[in-house]
C-alpha cells in the first residue's frame, strides 16, 4: 500500500499499451496503479518501495515471458509473497492450470470482464491484508466450527456433477442439489454448506433465480456462491454479481482454476466471520465497559453528596463549638466579676 495515497498499489505487466490503458482505466479510481511494458522492468518494479501489492501479468511477452516473471518473483524472498493474476488471451486450460501450478494467484482471460476483474482482484488484496495482519499480530484461527468446509454442487447434468464430486470429494465433503429448489432447501436445512457451486441453465429455476432466492435467507445470505456455466457473455457475469455470486468460472473448466477459487472464497468467508465476532465480541465489552461507567459514576455522585453531607456536617459542628466557647469564654468573665 502507497504511503501517500493510501491505495493498494497494482503493478500491471503487458507489452500492448492498449491492454495497460484498459486495465488502468478499469482499476485507477480505487487503486495505485503502475506499469511495465516488459519483463525487466516488472522485476525491477517489484523489488522497489514501496512494493507493489498486486502483479497483474501477461503471458505472451517478447523476451521473457510471463511465466518466466513468475518463476523469477517467487524464487526472490522479496517478491515471493507478492500475489500475482495472469491477465492473458491464452485461454487453455494447461495454460491455466501450468499458472496456478507455479504460483499464480488467479487466472483472468482476455477480453476482461471490468467486473470480474475487480472482484478477483479485491478477493486477493483482502487475503494479502489478512496475511499481513496475522504476521504482525500472530496466526488467526478461522476455521470456526467446521474444520472441513463443505461444498454444495447445484447441476441438472449427472455428467457435470460426477466430474465435480470426482474432483472435489477427497478435500471437501460435497453435497448436491439436481435443481435450484433442492439446493435452497439444503441451504435452509441443518447442515448448510461453505460454500455453492451453481450452475445457470437449469430447468423450472435457473442459476440467477436460485441465487437471488439463496442470498434472501438467513443462512444463504453469507455463503459464497461461484457461477459454473457455459454462459460466457459480460452481461450474464455481470448479472451474477448484482445477485450477490462471489465468482464466476465458464465451463470448460480445469480443476486447478475450481481449487483456486474455492480456496480463496472460503478464506474470505472465514475471514469476513472471524472479523465479524470480533465486532461483536468488542461491542459486548464497550457495553460492559458503558454499563460499569455508569455504575461508577452514580458511586461517584453518591460519593460526591455524602462528602458534601459530611462538610455541611462538620461546619455546623465547628460554627456549634464556636458559640459554646463563645458562651464559655462570657460565663466565665461574668463568674469573675459578680
Amino acid at each position: 500500500m502507497t504511503e501517500v495515497s493510501g491505495k493498494s498499489k497494482i503493478l500491471i505487466v503487458d507489452d500492448v499499451a492498449e491492454n495497460i490503458h484498459a486495465l488502468m482505466n478499469i482499476l485507477r479510481d480505487r487503486y495505485a496503479v503502475i506499469a511495465a511494458t516488459g519483463g525487466e522492468k516488472a522485476l525491477e518494479l517489484a523489488r522497489q518501495q514501496p512494493q507493489p501489492d498486486l502483479i497483474l501479468l501477461d503471458i505472451k511477452m517478447p523476451g521473457m515471458d510471463g511465466y518466466e516473471v513468475l518463476h523469477k518473483l517467487k524464487s526472490e524472498p522479496v517478491t515471493a509473497e507478492i500475489p500475482v493474476i495472469f491477465v492473458t488471451a491464452l485461454s487453455e486450460t494447461e495454460d491455466e492450470a501450468k499458472g496456478l501450478k507455479m504460483g499464480a494467484a488467479d487466472y483472468i482471460t482476455k477480453p476482461v470482464n471490468p467486473d470480474l476483474l475487480k472482484v478477483r482482484v479485491m478477493a486477493q488484496l483482502e487475503l494479502l491484508n489478512y496475511r499481513r495482519n496475522s504476521a504482525q499480530h500472530g496466526a488467526v484461527n478461522m476455521t470456526g466450527t467446521n474444520a472441513t468446509p463443505s461444498i454444495l454442487v447445484v447441476d441438472d447434468v449427472p455428467e457435470n456433477v460426477h466430474d465435480l464430486i470426482g474432483a472435489l470429494s477427497s478435500v471437501y465433503p460435497v453435497m448436491v442439489a439436481t435443481s435450484g429448489q433442492k439446493a435452497i432447501e439444503v441451504v435452509e436445512g441443518a447442515s448448510p454448506p461453505d460454500l455453492i457451486l451453481l450452475d445457470i441453465l437449469m430447468p423450472e429455476m435457473d442459476g440467477y433465480e436460485t441465487c437471488r432466492r439463496i442470498k434472501a435467507t438467513e443462512a444463504g445470505s453469507r455463503i459464497p456462491v461461484i457461477f459454473l456455466s457455459v454462459l460466457d457473455q459480460p452481461f450474464g457475469k455481470v448479472r451474477g454479481f448484482s445477485l450477490g455470486a462471489a465468482d464466476y468460472i465458464t465451463k470448460p473448466f480445469d480443476i486447478d482454476e475450481i481449487h483456486a477459487r474455492i480456496r480463496t472464497h472460503l478464506q474470505l468467508s472465514r475471514l469476513q466471520r472471524y472479523y465479524e465476532q470480533q465486532v461483536a465480541e468488542r461491542t459486548a465489552i464497550l457495553k460492559k465497559l458503558e454499563l460499569a461507567n455508569a455504575v461508577l459514576e452514580e458511586k461517584n455522585a453518591e460519593l460526591e453528596r455524602f462528602n458534601n453531607l459530611f462538610v455541611d456536617r462538620e461546619f455546623r459542628i465547628k460554627e456549634l463549638n464556636d458559640k459554646v466557647k463563645e458562651l464559655k469564654k462570657r460565663l466565665e468573665t461574668e463568674g469573675a466579676n459578680p
